[in-house]
Parts: structure tokens; sequence; C-alpha cells
């Protein structure tokens, strides 16, 4: 098959090449896969030709496409021919502003609804708004998804973390990340956060701030603390901390 440029060699059944398993492998050689694998995209329609090369060297069984507002019927007709000719189900998100916020609560809706159907998720944010394809790349990071880049006419396994954040953050952090996000995303002290968490001024001082042994939401870029009147610390979810949970709460 030839599309714009861009062969992909199909027989009674497409069996693209797959990715070595560790990072900067590239692409092994053409070997038939048994693998179910969804490809999640993002999609500009200059540069959808870099969804096209994932999709010849790697396994694919369903494609869904996360777009802009202003390209997403165009996202559409690409989707819908790239289903019919290889014979995969397809997709298509579009998002709206805040888009990194927005773009990791997609992520999480798909993956919640696609929850063991497939041994396999690769993300390619090769293609499309810059904003969207950074937003991508974070997505794909929390929840510790293989991600590719193309390079070239190649498309090369991002060193992305195989330990997705949401598994290093401790169940108390969460809870006081969730504590945080019903007051509005913001405490004016331990006091009232300790109201809301049910947790003693100490342990939240430590889980917020630190210890020898471990980081706290501060270092960890999750919330900030700023001093103001009579030495209180106003506590404050950061933007990460916010895509973090919608990465969880969805």
């Amino acid at each position: 098959m030839a599309w714009d440029g861009i062969s992909v060699d199909c027989e009674a059944e497409c069996y693209p090449n797959n990715l070595g398993d560790g990072e900067g492998d590239g692409v092994r050689q053409r070997e038939k896969v048994a693998r179910e694998t969804l490809h999640i995209a993002t999609y500009g329609e200059e540069d959808h030709d870099m969804i096209l090369l994932g999709v010849k060297y790697l396994p694919i069984t369903k494609l869904i496409l996360i777009t802009v507002e202003s390209e997403r019927d165009k996202a559409v007709r690409f989707a819908s021919k790239l289903g019919r000719t290889l014979k995969i189900g397809t997709e298509v998100y579009s998002i709206k502003p805040p888009i990194l916020y927005n773009t990791l609560a997609i992520f999480r809706e798909i993956i919640l609804k696609n929850l063991g159907a497939f041994e396999d998720i690769i993300v390619n944010a090769s293609s499309g708004d810059k904003q969207l394809g950074c937003a991508a790349l974070t997505s794909a990071f929390i929840n510790g998804l293989k991600t590719i880049a193309v390079d070239g006419d190649t498309p090369v396994l991002l060193p992305i973390i195989k330990l997705s954040y949401n598994e290093v953050i401790s169940e108390t952090k969460m809870n006081i990340l969730k504590s945080l996000d019903r007051a509005g995303g913001s405490v004016s002290d331990l006091t009232e956060l300790a109201s809301l968490t049910g947790y003693g001024k100490p342990l939240l001082s430590y889980h917020v701030n630190g210890g020898e042994d471990s980081k706290g939401l501060v270092q960890l870029g999750l919330v900030e603390v700023e001093k103001y009147r009579k030495g209180r610390l106003r506590i404050t979810i950061t933007p990460l901390g916010h895509m973090l949970l919608a990465s969880v709460l969805g």
C-alpha cells in the first residue's frame, strides 16, 4: 500500500515491525507478531506521515488519534481511511484548552476504556501541534507508556521511565493532593490541611516538605509552599499536580 509517499506493505494480514525492548534500540527487522497493540498518536495534517511511519514499522490493532479542535474533521477522515485500509479500529479525540490538563485527562479516559484489551500501548507524539505533542509526552511519562519519536524515516523508542509517575507517589501523598483539589487547589496553612485530610501536622509536613529518606510533594513539583502573613504557609497544587490528579481521577 502506498499513501502520500509512505509505503506500508501488507500481506493477508499486516505485520509491521516490533520495537526493541531496550531504550534507544530503534526498530528490529520486519517480523510477524501476534500482539494486540494500541497506538495513541497526535495528529496534524501537515505531518501526518509521521503517524504512517509508526504504522509501517510497528504492530497495530487499533489507532486512537488526538488532535486540536480545528483539525478534528481532517483527523476523522484520516483515521477512517487508514482504518479501512488496514482493517483496524480507530477513534478520534479533540482537545480544548487548557491543552496540557485536558490531554492528560483524555489519556486517563483512553487507558481506563481499553484496560486489559491490549498487550501493548504505544504513543506517537511526532505529528501535529507542538503543545499537544509535549502534553502527550508528559501523559506518556506519567502513565509509564512506551513512546516513539520519528527520526528521519524511522521511529525510535524514547527513554520514558518504565514505572508510571502515579505509582511512585504514595497513597498518603495522593490523598493530600486530592484534599487540596477538593479545597479549590490551595489551603492557608497546615492546620486547614490537617482538618481536610485527618492527618497530623508532623506527618503532613513530612509528606509536603520531604525528609532525609524521601522527597516531599514540593521536591516532586506537585505543590508549592509560599510564606505569607505571620509566618503562615500557603500550600498550592502546581499544574503538574493537577495533571497527575487528572491522570488518576479522569
